[in-house]
């Protein structure tokens, strides 16, 4: 057991050199990564807003006169995919190229169309159930 303390005591700085290393790597990593998550969490909230601010212009410009205009108050299969189309373009635009290309390279996808549309379809339910809450 003396040995041991013997040979920490005579080459203590080494050892708190290498300690110092180690929790200077952890706490890097550790930074990094909150930092990381944190820019992340940044881009999907500003396009969850798009897509929430792209909804509703879709649904003032286009669907509601349409929703109006029709006998049943419905919108018809195809109006849907035209909004939905629209939808998918306005988010698009406010998210930006940019934004795009980053959004594309954290989910790990060669196009975001597909998941800005199930956020489309999520915001549109959301428009929906807030609707019915006001009747």
């Amino acid at each position: 057991m003396s040995n041991i303390f013997h040979q920490i005591v005579a080459n203590g700085d080494t050892v708190l050199a290498w300690l110092g290393a180690l929790l200077v790597g952890l706490l890097s990593k550790y930074v990094i990564g909150k930092i990381k998550s944190g820019a992340v969490h940044d881009i999907m909230q500003r396009a969850l807003i798009e897509v929430d601010t792209a909804v509703s212009y879709v649904w003032q410009t286009y669907a509601k006169s349409l929703k109006a205009a029709n006998a049943d108050g419905k919108l018809t299969a195809a109006e849907k995919e035209t909004a939905k189309d629209l939808a998918l373009a306005a988010a698009k635009s406010y998210i930006g190229t940019k934004g795009i290309k980053s959004l594309a390279r954290i989910l790990g996808l060669d196009s975001v169309d597909s998941w800005l549309g199930g956020k489309i379809e999520s915001s549109v339910v959301r428009l929906k159930a807030a609707d019915t809450e006001k009747k």
